[in-house]
């Protein structure tokens, strides 16, 4: 072997060392729910049962009240900025179901909501989504974005339906059956360290949930 060849085969050997390092560490979940613990993932605020795939609970007001307004929810743990979310989730009667992904502080939201009583006076959550472009806190709630046509809470209700989120550098794409609705935003290009799923009152299933990062 020619003394030439040692440098570039050094490199090759790094080069594909590297390759190698990046496709294993890939942020990939596959959630069956087969088993009530799994590594990064947590089921929280309520008694959850799984059977046949699916994740099941049920909320109530002594929940609801206990975390301050607030019901069950399931947290799966990776960092990321890019990926794909699939998941297949079946709300009965709840007031809303939001995905949401975390980092430092809140990233993205995409919510569900319960349309409001006739005459009511004020309304706290409405069907959406939040991107915060900067760190969440009582100052910065987020940019607002409410596409035509977005599937309200009424039209899930006691049903199944997949959501596939998309957010390919800054590129945001949210398909659910017919409707699909493609933006861009800042808050897309953050690091994200959190997914996450919860409702408010109600019950709510779960099932096939995937994640697949794109680099």
């Amino acid at each position: 072997m020619r003394k030439s060849e040692c440098p570039m085969k050094l490199f090759l050997n790094v080069f594909l060392l590297i390759v190698s390092w990046n496709f294993f560490m890939m942020a990939d979940i596959t959630d069956n729910f087969d088993a009530l613990e799994k590594e990064g993932r947590l089921l929280q605020r309520g008694e959850w049962h799984l059977k046949d795939g699916v994740a099941h609970v049920e909320s109530s007001e002594e929940i609801y009240k206990k975390y301050n307004n607030h019901g069950p929810i399931i947290k799966w743990s990776e960092a990321f900025v890019d990926g794909v979310l699939e998941v297949d989730f079946k709300p009965t009667d709840v007031n809303r179901v939001v995905f949401t992904y975390n980092g430092d502080g809140h990233i993205f939201r995409i919510t569900f909501a319960k349309l409001p009583e006739p005459g009511a006076k004020k309304v706290f959550v409405t069907t959406r989504m939040i991107a915060w472009a900067e760190k969440s806190s009582k100052q910065n709630k987020g940019t607002t974005i409410k596409p035509v046509n977005m599937p309200e809470l009424s039209d899930l209700n006691k049903k199944w339906n997949h959501l596939k989120f998309s957010c390919i550098k800054g590129k945001g794409v949210l398909e659910m059956g017919d409707f699909v609705y493609e933006f861009e935003h800042e808050a897309l290009k953050r690091k994200k360290t959190q997914i996450m799923v919860s409702i408010g009152l109600g019950t709510l299933s779960v099932k096939n949930m995937t994640f697949k990062e794109v680099d």
